[in-house]
């Protein structure tokens, strides 16, 4: 019997390794010559290096510090200048004039509020899939990664997939409801799935790995 680690498995291409537990091939093969089997998330006993619950919650709060800062760059100018036009009516203005005002800025800042509604729409897709993780996993020492095999960045489809609750939320009446209850229930499973996997990650096949 062979010892548990990476080999090239028979009928695999050459340059490329794949884990064997000791009784079976796990997952896919990796291009040994890109890729060496402690940078695809395996320790040393090819268990993965799973992150825990408080980093992945850790890492959320630092992306939505993140995510604040760079709105209130966007947005502290726009929200300035209705405060000011709404100054100008005086002490009692009529709803008509409120909501021209409200109109004015929408449609004067309208490139503005498109670039940062597509920059959160796309925040989570584009971060995971070119690095692997969002700027809070990064800094805390995250990586999102393939659940078969461990290697990051799992590839743009999973990183769209994992991204996926960014569109439902846009579903009018019912969108931001359902992402609501992904995010509880997410939170939930945190603590109680094996692999420590939200929602998403079973819907892309993912997992969250400690670097």
């Amino acid at each position: 019997m062979t010892a548990p680690g990476w080999y090239n498995a028979e009928g695999d291409p050459p340059g490329t390794t794949r884990y064997w537990d000791g009784e079976r091939w796990v997952g896919d093969p990796v291009q040994t010559s890109i890729t060496s089997p402690a940078s695809v998330g395996f320790g040393r006993s090819g268990q993965l290096n799973l992150a825990s619950p408080g980093s992945r919650i850790g890492a959320r709060f630092i992306d939505l510090i993140i995510a604040l800062v760079v709105g209130a760059i966007f947005l502290i100018p726009v929200i300035t200048g209705v405060i000011d036009d709404l100054d100008d009516l005086g002490s009692n203005p009529t709803d008509t004039q409120v909501e021209r005002v409200i109109t004015d800025a929408v449609e004067d800042n309208i490139s503005t509020l498109v670039i940062f509604g597509i920059a959160g729409l796309l925040w989570d897709f584009v971060w995971v899939g070119l690095f692997g993780g969002t700027p809070g996993k990064l800094i805390v020492g995250l990586r999102v990664a393939r659940a078969d095999n461990g290697a990051h960045p799992p590839g743009w489809a999973k990183a769209a997939l994992r991204a996926l609750n960014r569109l439902i939320g846009l579903v009018p009446g019912i969108g931001g409801l359902i992402v609501l209850l992904v995010g509880l229930i997410s939170l939930i499973m945190l603590f109680s799935d094996s692999q420590n996997r939200t929602i998403m990650d079973r819907v892309a096949s993912t997992v969250v790995l400690k670097k």
